[in-house]
């Protein structure tokens, strides 16, 4: 089968999968009845309350707020142990949600973080979901802490997706007295998206945390059967009704950049230099439901560095994105999900696009000239096209060479059918100035069956310049199914030799793989301090296309959750590897051409994160191809000091072979301190002692970021990043940056 007729039937397919069930298609979950749903009316007002966290404005005690809040964890279906209270009310410019979260114990209310988007896996928090086109599938997110930190983020396929680095423009105060604490939110109506019209319904969701107890409190409680992401499972949340003529107000937004600094670079003139630039980010809101989003000269100046990751396989290590610009909008560029949910919106087994490569090349920066964005939904589809231009550069550092001026372009389509499924396409090509090319094509699908069990069908396709084979391609098909008590998984990989995704991110080729997950989870009766038990078991087995055995691997786990939060577990690991090649795990250790058995034991715990200091250990000892290898990460949190927070991780590894023994370590330091929600300095401080991968020396690097919010959707950072090679007798600067850049927001 030649490509054009590969990708002829591939197109057929994918949109006659998009078009199906377009008039069978539900509007959602209708019908059902539930103890548990919940309703709530948001009142339209004529004057707008001043936002200070305390909820003693005329219009607060003017209408009624809900109270009937039931717990998820630990008592599934009992009425919450402290009351939580909650009122939405809006006018022409803003939707105001306010909170009363009553505790018994004031005092005892935890609050450690204040930064913007910091997680609160040890605090007190409050969060809202909003799914503001009711397609029971996708929302907004929108969190705080008894500190009025601002966390907020999107979703996609009730969860599965969630793009946490989303940052919309909005306002949150608390307060904090000897009743509880209180939250009062104004979110503009340009931050959402909707659709404008009168009677416009909404589902939503409202959730505690009460850290100390361990307690999760739902307004609309879904069961515990839909895992931590149940929150996000919009196909049962409660229902927003009320709002009358809903308007986005506003069409463009204006985020305007200018920077300067002294910089000292060891990749490319060995000079010391004063650096200075200016930018310009623009979104124009074409419809209430569709963006465009415009960028120039793309300067990422603020980012924090990647952390220090050890790497002892032969594949490479995948890195989140952190810059700005391609954060929002991530999920939609999302291809192949597997059906189970990710924090990250670029985790699937074929990933078509990883924004990574685009201004990034051997770790270091490309300057991106240029380049657009379309994103939102148009009816029952979501829409996304990405077009950059990066400009000619030369590089430095272990990979020298010019990397040509290269266009990136990606267009993405998915359609909503049925009640909870999905079908998309995603295309891309990559255009270097010297002529050559990649191009991408995928299909994926998703079907929720029923509310534990789903299953999907992914495939794509890659061709380059100058290629002449077609063992090009590559698929992905298993299910899921979820409960509290049972999960298993099965899925089957096909990767084709000559796949190439070359704006994605794969690992490896020329394989097929089956793989298939099982556990159990009870919770015991007998015992007060235990809150659920887990026994696993996981299995892979993988080939090449020749059916020649490359990996099989057999994973057995036990772990115990406790009611304080704490945790422990341990997995017994089997696995066979085979190498095709003499690999160099390290200068001067050779690990010879053959298969080889690797039994290892790893043992995890951590203690009660809501204590001021809590501690994270994970311990591995086993076989490691010719020798062995012993190794593990301990993380520890530090919250004793008011607005200080403090995380420190050291990873070792002691890896010994025939030709003796090699040392790796990873050690590095997160400290934080806010002077308010608004206004935080932050060091990242790493060292990385890998001498045999680094030339004999060890490096380390800082990163010291001060960020001031100054006013909503604008920012001032002053940044120093430094790294440092030293050891083997001489040490090198190989970077200093001094820099500072400044934001400045507006819309019209």
């Amino acid at each position: 089968m030649n490509m054009k007729s590969s990708l002829s039937q591939f197109l057929f397919f994918a949109f006659l999968f998009i078009y199906v069930g377009s008039g069978s298609a539900q509007d959602g979950a209708a019908g059902k009845t539930d103890p548990f749903q919940r309703e709530m009316e948001a009142v339209q007002i004529s004057k707008a309350p001043v936002i200070d966290g305390k909820l003693d404005d005329p219009v607060w005690q003017s209408v009624s707020f809900q109270n009937n809040f039931f717990q998820r964890e630990p008592k599934e279906g009992e009425p919450a142990t402290e009351k939580t209270e909650v009122a939405i009310i809006y006018d022409k410019n803003n939707l105001y949600i306010g909170a009363r979260c009553f505790d018994s114990e004031p005092e005892k209310i935890i609050a450690t973080e204040m930064r913007r988007d910091a997680f609160l896996y040890k605090d007190d928090y409050f969060s809202i979901i909003f799914d503001t086109f009711h397609d029971f599938r996708n929302a907004f997110y929108f969190t705080t802490n008894p500190f009025g930190l601002r966390r907020d983020g999107t979703i996609s396929d009730e969860g599965k997706i969630q793009n946490s680095n989303w940052d919309g423009v909005w306002s949150c105060k608390t307060s904090i007295d000897n009743r509880g604490w209180f939250v009062e939110m104004a979110i503009p109506w340009q931050t959402l998206r909707f659709k404008e019209g009168s009677k416009t319904v909404w589902g939503a969701n409202f959730v505690r945390r009460i850290q100390r107890k361990n307690e999760d409190d739902y307004w609309r409680l879904i069961p515990r059967d839909a895992g931590w992401f149940g929150r996000f499972r919009m196909s049962e949340a409660g229902i927003i009704y009320g709002f009358e003529n809903l308007k986005m107000g506003g069409t463009f937004e204006f985020k305007p950049f200018t920077s300067g600094g002294i910089q000292h670079d060891n990749y490319t003139d060995f000079k010391t230099k004063k650096t200075g630039d200016a930018g310009l980010d623009m979104k124009i809101n074409l419809t209430s439901t569709l963006t465009a989003d415009l960028t120039y000269n793309t300067d990422f100046a603020q980012v924090e560095s990647d952390q220090e990751r050890i790497n002892l396989t032969r594949f490479s290590l995948f890195f989140p994105e952190k810059r700005e610009f391609f954060l929002e909008g991530a999920e939609i560029f999302t291809f192949g999900q597997t059906g189970g949910h990710s924090f990250r919106p670029d985790a699937g087994a074929i990933q078509l696009f990883y924004s990574r490569r685009i201004g990034l090349e051997s770790g270091q920066l490309l300057p991106i000239i240029g380049g657009g964005r379309l994103n939102g939904k148009v009816g029952k589809y979501t829409l996304g096209v990405l077009s950059l231009q990066t400009e000619k550069t030369t590089i430095g550092g272990y990979n020298p060479g010019t990397v040509p001026n290269t266009n990136f372009n990606v267009f993405r389509l998915k359609r909503n059918f049925f009640s909870r499924s999905s079908a998309g396409i995603m295309l891309l090509n990559k255009r270097q100035s010297n002529g050559s090319y990649n191009r991408s094509f995928g299909f994926d699908s998703n079907f929720p069956v029923s509310n534990r069990f789903s299953f999907f069908l992914n495939s794509a396709g890659t061709f380059s310049s100058g290629e002449t084979n077609r063992n090009n391609f590559a698929g992905n098909t298993g299910f899921n199914y979820e409960s509290d008590l049972w999960k298993y998984s099965a899925n089957i990989l096909d990767i084709q030799k000559d796949f190439n995704p070359e704006m994605g991110f794969i690992r490896r080729t020329d394989i097929r793989r089956t793989q298939g997950k099982a556990s159990y989870s009870p919770r015991p009766s007998f015992s007060k301090a235990i809150r659920q038990f887990e026994f696993g078991l996981n299995g892979e087995y993988q080939t090449n296309h020749q059916n020649f055995m490359l990996n099989r691997k057999i994973d057995g786990e036990f772990s115990i959750r406790f009611e304080n939060s704490s945790r422990l577990g341990i997995n017994l690991t089997s696995e066979y590897d085979y190498l095709d090649y003499n690999w160099a795990v390290r200068d001067g250790f050779i690990i010879p051409i053959r298969g080889y058995t690797n039994k290892e034991i790893r043992i995890r715990y951590n203690t009660n994160r809501s204590h001021a200091v809590s501690v994270r250990m994970n311990l591995n000892v086993g076989e490691y191809y010719t020798g062995n290898r012993v190794g593990g990460i301990i993380s520890m949190d530090i919250l004793a000091f008011k607005r200080l927070t403090a995380n420190i991780q050291f990873n070792y590894n002691k890896v010994t072979l025939p030709e003796g023994h090699f040392n790796t370590i990873a050690t590095s330091a997160r400290i934080i301190y806010s002077f308010n929600p608004d206004f935080y300095i932050k060091a990242f401080l790493q060292y990385y002692d890998d001498k045999l991968l680094l030339g004999g020396k060890a490096r380390y690097s800082e990163n010291i970021i001060l960020r001031y919010h100054y006013r909503p959707g604008s920012d001032f950072y002053l940044v120093l990043n430094q790294e440092n090679l030293f050891g083997g007798g001489e040490d090198i600067l190989n970077n200093r940056t001094v820099m500072a850049k400044m934001t400045f927001f507006l819309r019209k």
